[in-house]
């Protein structure tokens, strides 16, 4: 069962709580009409509470006792499986919250008459695969967890989307909207896998946080109306390729780690871009912006490798922290307009080159790590100041590129920072009556503008002609360290490892890894082969968070040069569950029990059925160690697994599977009476039962009871018990049993005095 099937311990608190509120306060004593069971309500209509009887369709009448049926109340029908469908007439108003929880229905038709459909309705109806929805509104978690859920209609009535209504509904392809949405809520379809496209018609104003992650889409459409988009709504989405977004503002965190997304479309309205909207978005390539942008936030495209370039426009006034850390930005252009960038916005850019600023700010660290820059321009006196005031080199025209450097009798190993100063170097030959001047290293040579540097530390240089004349000349800087990793991603985890994964660089001999723990950073693993890209950190506690870092090293000589690292911060899973055991049975029932998990927060409890497992019970607290399964055929063998989890935020994390198989009893004996009787004997009978394989027959003796016969054939229903005495009377009990292996199990005894003649 997949994660996103438990929205965290929030969903189950806030739903516990939805349901005790949900109970109408003027309900009357609960009463039985037929195998309804039902209370009355103030407005003199009837609520059902419950049913007894055992259809394969379950029909809501539209009366009981002449009284009209309005609603279906909480809990009415939990966990019952007798049934498989439910025909919901036009006068029910009502279904509360867990109405239908963990039933059997295969599918439902809601009419529009109903005007409150609760809290987890049909939460963990394992046999569902079709939903036709005319509410107008459908509630926190109505459908969570309905593991073969496929299609479901929403009709032209239905406007809102509670919280997590179809989360980890990993089989739900189609979604037929028929009307126009106007909310959709927190979670509502995260962890759909299926699910490759949705409409979001032409009115809907709010998308609440996380609503689509992880889901299967694999393109949106954003319409205009959309004035509250909330964090996270299409993060995490591996399938997604293409989005157009119409609304002004595109939420923090949007598309976050989309990793097939390539191409977005900023329509006309977009002004503003939330912190982190694309960041580690790979495989985006190409960003439209048919409007006017004001506002990049911090982060925004943070990792966007493929990301070459971009058109800011002429208007923008704010690029934020890392807004464009770690991209593949070739060249940008910053028009006057901007008047704030945030620290290492284009830190990390490994294939920018040049940069053109024009009336606006700059930061000290915008460039950090940024190695290959050989060109900032400035344009006005006012950029040209905030580049002075920050210690920002820079150049008034365009600096000599790098193209074919050779080195001369001198090694340069890292040098990280770039010195690019404007140049007018008047002789291009060192051997023209150039001195030259340097703060802490000779020069080897200068031609055509550009000089080798013997080592690093060179903060300035200066050039005087035989005529007098001063020369600024521009600096290459010779970067030797290797590529960094892209972005490191965790690949599996379990209860003591997590194995995490990158994609390698042909720059590099090798890779290091580290783990933070206790306060500090320490190696646990130097690979040395370039062509590795994934390692098992071991050894870990479980359900504990740790940040783990990679960089690449080269060596040159006998010296190593290393990238910057990379890294990232992930939970292990709880331990698996221990001392799993049958605590107790009965013909319709059995416990199971098991110790408490001190690194989860809860239990997922899954039975067999067929071929596949089907979820029973989530236990959201790790002190609750036992748990009775109900509703079993007696005399028959079952399995069950159980797992335990830990919520990490709104992420449910998983151990895995402890299995067990136990038969339930067999059913008491019906229908035991005297057959007969003779002076020395009586004879008992009794009803033939299914679920047993024999009978024992035994007779009270003083506080004793002696066993008087056992009968290995269930269809034996009768038996004559000899050597009594005449006109005395004599209590005989009866029982069944069903060997489980070498082990009888029994029913209840069933108890009967006869008198011989």
């Amino acid at each position: 069962m997949k994660i996103s099937k438990i929205i965290a311990g929030l969903i189950g608190t806030a739903a516990a709580i939805a349901a005790v509120c949900s109970i109408s306060i003027f309900a009357g004593a609960e009463q039985t009409s037929g195998f309804w069971k039902y209370t009355k309500q103030y407005d003199g209509s009837v609520y059902i509470t419950g049913y007894t009887g055992f259809a394969d369709k379950l029909v809501i009448p539209s009366k009981i006792d002449g009284i009209p049926v309005k609603g279906i109340d909480s809990f009415a029908f939990v966990s019952n499986y007798n049934f498989n469908s439910v025909d919901i007439p036009s006068n029910i108003e009502y279904i509360g919250n867990y109405a239908f929880n963990g039933c059997g229905l295969k599918s439902v038709s809601i009419p529009s008459s109903v005007t409150y459909l609760g809290s987890s309705a049909f939460e963990g109806c394992d046999n569902l695969t079709t939903a036709t929805i005319n509410s107008e509104s459908i509630g926190f978690a109505a459908f969570l967890g309905c593991d073969n859920l496929t299609t479901v209609t929403l009709g032209s009535n239905v406007k809102y989307l509670d919280n997590a209504v179809f989360s980890g509904d990993e089989k739900l392809k189609t979604v037929n909207v028929k009307g126009n949405l106007l909310k959709i809520n927190g979670s509502c379809f995260r962890e759909c896998y299926a699910l490759t496209s949705i409409n979001l018609g032409n009115k809907l104003y709010a998308l609440g946080a996380n609503a689509f992650t992880a889901s299967g889409l694999k393109s949106v459409t954003i319409p205009s109306t959309v004035v509250d988009f909330e964090y996270g709504v299409f993060s995490d989405c591996d399938s997604l390729t293409t989005a157009v977004v119409s609304c002004e503002t595109v939420g923090d965190s949007a598309f976050y780690g989309c990793d097939k997304l390539s191409t977005v479309t900023l329509g006309k309205k977009v002004i503003y871009i939330g912190d982190s909207a694309f960041e580690d978005d790979i495989a985006l390539n190409k960003v439209i912006i048919k409007g006017t942008l004001y506002q990049i936030d911090d982060f925004c495209f943070e990792e966007c490798s493929s990301l070459t370039s971009i058109d800011l426009g002429s208007r923008i006034y704010s690029i934020g922290t890392g807004a464009f850390k770690k991209s593949g930005i070739k060249s940008i252009t910053v028009p006057s307009s901007v008047t704030y960038i945030g620290g290492e916005a284009f830190a990390g850019c490994d294939k920018l080159t040049s940069a053109y600023f024009g009336y606006g700010a700059v930061s000290s660290t915008m460039f950090n790590d940024t190695d290959n820059v050989h060109m900032y321009c400035f344009s006005g006196s006012k950029a040209l100041d905030y580049a002075k005031n920050y210690g920002v080199t820079y150049s008034l025209r365009k600096a000599v590129p790098s193209t074919s450097i050779k080195l001369r009798n001198t090694v340069v190993l890292e040098v990280d920072q770039i010195l690019a100063l404007d140049y007018t170097l008047s002789p291009s030959n060192s051997n023209d009556g150039v001195t030259w001047e340097t703060g802490s290293s000779s020069i080897i040579n200068c031609q055509s503008g550009i000089l080798f540097a013997k080592q690093e530390g060179i903060t300035a240089v200066r050039a005087t002609t035989t005529s007098g004349k001063t020369a600024i000349c521009n600096i290459i800087v010779i970067k030797s360290k290797p590529n960094s990793v892209l972005a490191v991603k965790l690949s599996r985890r379990a209860s003591s490892s997590l194995t995490v994964k990158w994609t390698p660089t042909n720059t590099a001999d090798g890779y290091i890894i580290e783990k933070y723990s206790g306060g500090k950073w320490s190696r646990v693993a130097k690979i040395t082969n370039r062509s590795t890209s994934s390692y098992t950190v071991k050894g870990l506690k479980a359900s504990t968070k740790y940040p783990i870092r990679v960089k690449s090293y080269k060596m040159v000589g006998s010296a190593a040069a290393y990238s910057n690292y990379v890294s990232g911060s992930w939970t292990t899973a709880p331990s698996d569950v221990a001392g799993l055991k049958l605590k107790g049975r009965a013909s319709d029932a059995l416990r199971l029990s098991w110790n408490k998990n001190t690194s989860a927060d809860g239990y997922i409890i899954e039975q067999k059925s067929g071929s596949s497992w089907k979820r029973i019970a989530k236990l959201t607290k790790n002190t609750i160690t036992e748990y009775r399964i109900s509703g079993l055929k007696a005399g028959t063998a079952y399995s069950f697994r159980i797992r335990s989890y830990n919520m990490v935020g709104k992420t449910a994390l998983y151990s895995g599977y402890k299995s067990i198989s136990a038969r339930t009893n067999p059913t008491a004996v019906g229908g035991l009476y005297l057959k007969g009787s003779a002076k020395d004997a009586v004879r008992l009978a009794w009803n033939k039962n299914t679920s047993a394989g024999g009978y024992i027959i035994e007779r009270k003796s003083g506080n004793k009871w002696i066993r008087v016969t056992k009968i290995t054939n269930n269809s034996t229903t009768q038996y004559r018990i000899s050597g009594l005495k005449s006109k005395t009377s004599y209590t005989f009990r009866v029982r069944t049993y069903k060997m489980s292996g070498k082990t009888p199990l029994y029913g209840a005894a069933k108890t009967i005095t006869v008198r011989a003649k």
